[in-house]
């Protein structure tokens, strides 16, 4: 269940309070890796889910760090399908929009 605008900045606030603010700008923001099912996956398929996960990252202290493909928005469940190569050749599969504003975005960083 995915809790309020309330609850997010609640945990947000949470989480900049527990850590030093040397420690809080050097971590790393990682919406998803190879040990974890996609982000898309785990939203249940979502793409503006995605796009606000790519907002926060990109706006929160920390290092953003784009898994390959989340930026076309491939999805996969647990390993091995969350390793999946990128799409190269299947730029037909690719979300273009949410390729759009990863780069607006990663620009604003």
């Amino acid at each position: 269940m995915w809790g309020t605008e309330i609850d997010l900045a609640d945990g947000l606030a949470r989480m900049s309070a527990a850590y030093a603010p040397g420690s809080l700008n050097a971590s790393q923001n990682l919406p998803g890796s190879h040990d974890t099912a996609r982000f898309l996956h785990e939203s249940g398929g979502d793409p503006e889910r995605l796009h606000l996960a790519a907002v926060l990252q990109m706006t929160l202290p920390g290092s953003p760090g784009l898994y390959y493909g989340d930026d076309v928005g491939t999805t996969g469940s647990e390993e091995p399908a969350s390793r999946g190569a990128f799409p190269w050749h299947r730029t037909e599969r690719w979300n273009r929009t949410q390729l759009e504003r990863v780069r607006a975005l990663t620009a604003l960083r």
